[in-house]
């Protein structure tokens, strides 16, 4: 584990010398110290909040920093990774930052926040997304705990109503009542519209007739 990631796990260790001269007569005798090996938290997102509805195709991401000790001489690097949760699979979050291919990554960051650029890959409607920061030194090893990874977040992006120009695909009618019990008895139906991808669109009134009165 030292060799592949360049540092010693957590926790606490006992190292030990001796001074032996070149006929092996031992001129110091082996002495020990104990010390422990701690790192620092890994970043800790901070927006888009989990589980937030993003309706800009340039959101803000911001994280807070890793909090180094003051006699620690080294510059931390982020790295912002971007990827679509399958939402027929019922994927997990970390399976779809592991598995799948990144719908977005910048490995070079030195501040904690980063706008997602106009030309990237565009964000889809209704589409759920998840996210992490992951903290490295300047050799790109993790710098704090967890791989120097933060937890993992989604948010969902949903077109603005402003801009949207959306086909409705179906509308679903639900009832308060499905029997009318006497002549004057009404029933209040709720209307919901629905576009190809079966995503609701909001911030439209469905208006409707019935072809008689009976």
């Amino acid at each position: 584990m030292v060799a592949r990631t360049g540092r010693l796990p957590e926790g606490e260790y006992q190292g030990c010398v001796a001074l032996a001269g070149p006929g092996g007569a031992v001129l110091i005798e082996r002495e020990c110290a104990t010390f422990t090996v701690g790192y620092p938290d890994p970043p800790f997102l901070v927006h888009p909040m989990n589980g937030d509805t993003v309706r800009s195709q340039a959101p803000m991401f911001e994280w807070q920093p890793v909090l180094l000790p003051a006699m620690a001489d080294a510059r931390v690097g982020y790295v912002l990774q971007i990827a679509e949760v399958n939402p027929t699979t019922r994927q997990a979050p970390e399976v779809a930052l592991s598995s799948n291919i990144l719908h977005y990554v910048e490995p070079n960051l030195v501040e904690t926040s980063h706008q997602y650029p106009v030309g990237g890959l565009p964000l889809v409607s209704g589409r759920t997304y998840a996210w992490r920061v992951q903290a490295l030194d300047p050799t790109g090893k993790p710098i704090a705990s967890n791989q120097g990874r933060s937890e993992i977040w989604t948010f969902v992006y949903r077109e603005p109503e402003s801009e949207a120009q959306r086909t409705v695909a179906r509308v679903e009618l639900t009832a308060s009542r499905d029997t009318l019990r006497f002549a004057g008895d009404t029933a209040r139906y709720v209307a919901q519209a629905y576009d190809a991808d079966n995503v609701e669109i909001v911030g439209k009134t469905p208006q409707w007739r019935a072809l008689g009165t009976t």
